[in-house]
Parts: C-alpha cells; structure tokens; sequence
C-alpha cells in the first residue's frame, strides 16, 4: 500500500532523480509546444533558479506570448490536464493596442505573460528531516512534503519526525 501512495504522489511532480535544469527544460518545451499549438506565438520563455519549497524543488518558468482569447482559453485547457503538473503562480494579460483601437470585426489580440512553476522531489539525504510512522513501521509515504515542518509530529502521517 505504501508503494502505491508514492507512486500515486510521483506522477505529479519530477523525478528527485533529475537534474532540476533538466526537469525545467522539459517543462519549458511543453509548454511552448502546447502554446503553438493553441495559436499563440511566444515571444520569449525563461527557467529561472529553483527554490526548495516544502520538501521540494519549485522551479519557475516565465513565458511571454501573444494570441487571440480563444488561443489563451486552448492552452489553459491544455495546461490543466499536464502530468506533471505545471502550476500558474502569475498571470499577466493586456490588450494589444489598448482599448481604443478596438474594432468589432476584428478579434483582439492579447499579450500574456505567465510565471509557471513545476516541482521536482528531492533525494532523501536533501532533507534534513525523515518521518516515522510507528503505525506502519515504515517511513511516510509523503516524506518529501514533511521537509520543512518543525519537528514533532507529521502533519501527514502522524508519525514523529527525525533528524537524519
């Protein structure tokens, strides 16, 4: 049963196996390709340093892009169903040309600019915690997201937390 819950929890996030540069590479051309095929033309995108964050590794991305809003609605449809998961932390969209050069017949263009994040887990000997549930005699399940509670109790498992 426990390998199950883990293995449920990985498809969500990158492997702590991969290089974060690596998980955020990947991640980029997924989301550039998802965005052209949407009809968005993308005008830049960016993996920025990664941030450990509650046991794991969050590495942002940053794209800028522009398209009418049936292309932006295609690419959110699209994102939301991502394994692993692509997170929205930020989204930017404006009007090409303002409101005043608006014209009826014609569908507007937007330019967006979308701040994403992905998490990768980390190697166990990165966190400086472990949690032991004395219910199952076996380390949490969901040890990667215990990494950053104070010591005590697992707000997962209820299992006590140790230093490694």
């Amino acid at each position: 049963l426990l390998e199950l819950v883990q293995k449920a929890g990985e498809q969500y996030v990158y492997p702590a196996s991969q290089d974060a540069a690596q998980a955020g590479n990947a991640a980029q051309q997924r989301i550039r390709e998802i965005f052209s095929a949407a009809g968005l033309q993308i005008s830049s995108s960016q993996v920025l340093p990664s941030k450990t964050e509650k046991g794991f590794e969050r590495i942002p991305l940053t794209v800028r892009a522009d398209g009418d809003l049936l292309a932006v609605q295609s690419a959110l449809a699209v994102l939301s169903s991502q394994l692993p998961l692509i997170l929205i932390s930020d989204m930017d969209v404006q009007l090409v040309g303002g409101l005043q050069n608006v014209q009826p017949s014609v569908v507007p263009r937007l330019a967006v600019q979308f701040t994403f994040g992905i998490l990768k887990g980390q190697k166990r000997g990165e966190l400086p915690f472990r949690c032991w549930s004395s219910s199952t005699q076996a380390c949490c399940a969901f040890w990667l997201g215990c990494g950053s509670r104070p010591m005590g109790k697992c707000a997962v498992c209820a299992g006590n937390r140790q230093s490694l």
